[in-house]
């Protein structure tokens, strides 16, 4: 059995309706609630899964990290009655059925798709360098095998998370995703999927443009677009690079499907809350100090 299934709040649930009406009526849906328990028999609350360090996540998380943080408990939840599942975050939208992603995982243990898949230099949404902080695996969706293998990763996953999972760029910490950069390293069986027609988002726009050519989306022309994650399109002030790539038509066409859009988290909203000069320089100012005492030397004599 092949369980899909994605992770949010109670009031990002029609997210996750949108993303269960796109996807073929026979799929095991599955809705991993962090907060309070809803009335609906696909959505399992965070309590079920009795995490013993739950309760001192949700003291030092916010609500973006907490659902971040929870993803590789409820992947092994779901996994243990599984042949294999696919995460795809509640904002995403799948065109196409799910045979590609289930033709990989007869060959791979693990399936990922990149952010980007081609240099750039400098786009609208940001540059290279932003990725090297943010991370080039897309946490976003991925779908993973009922392995030995891949219960010891979930295993060294969930320990990372209980408290690395802040966003925190300059520390290395972007939620849960910069720990998949490890996969191709630490495990085998591992497809990168480049196909640009899945995990269309935001970050890599500038490489893709949709059409659509007699009731199908297409990218650039060539490709049958597969799944599109609107996260960072919800709420994007990025008009200019979203109507450039023809998304803005199907953006309307996801919005009729939800009737208010909740608020959801953006990694490129947060990260563009700049700081005033002064409190920089008392920053640095600060961490001068605090260095220099680090490494005032002491010398202790014997007398």
């Amino acid at each position: 059995m092949t369980t899909v299934f994605t992770v949010c709040t109670a009031a990002q649930f029609p997210y996750a309706e949108a993303l269960q009406n796109s996807l073929p009526q026979s799929v095991n849906f599955k809705v991993g609630i962090i907060d309070k328990q809803i009335d609906d028999e696909d959505a399992v609350s965070v309590s079920t899964l009795q995490i013993p360090e739950w309760e001192a996540m949700n003291q030092r998380y916010d609500e973006a990290a907490l659902i971040a943080a929870s993803k590789p408990f409820f992947t092994q939840y779901f996994l243990q009655d599984s042949d294999e599942v696919i995460y795809f975050d509640p904002t995403i939208w799948v065109l196409t059925k799910l045979d590609p992603i289930l033709n990989q995982l007869q060959k791979n243990d693990i399936v990922v798709t990149p952010r980007v898949v081609q240099p750039f230099g400098v786009s609208d949404y940001a540059d290279e360098k932003f990725f090297l902080n943010s991370g080039l695996i897309d946490s976003g969706f991925y779908a993973f095998k009922n392995t030995k293998q891949v219960f010891e990763l979930l295993d060294w996953w969930q320990k990372r998370v209980i408290e690395n999972a802040n966003l925190d760029l300059c520390n290395a910490q972007n939620h849960d995703q910069l720990w998949l950069m490890f996969l191709p390293a630490f495990c085998e069986n591992v497809v990168i999927i480049k196909n640009k027609s899945w995990n269309v988002g935001l970050q890599n726009l500038h490489e893709r443009t949709l059409t659509k050519i007699n009731s199908k989306w297409f990218v650039n022309q060539f490709e049958e677009l597969f799944f599109i994650n609107f996260r960072e399109i919800v709420h994007s002030k990025h008009q200019n690079i979203i109507e450039k790539s023809g998304t803005g038509l199907l953006f309307k066409e996801y919005k009729k499907e939800i009737n208010d859009l909740p608020q959801i988290f953006s990694l490129i909203k947060n990260q563009r809350k700049q700081l005033s000069y002064w409190k920089k320089r008392l920053i640095n100012i600060l961490s001068s100090v605090i260095h220099r005492v680090d490494t005032f030397p002491i010398f202790i004599t014997d007398k």
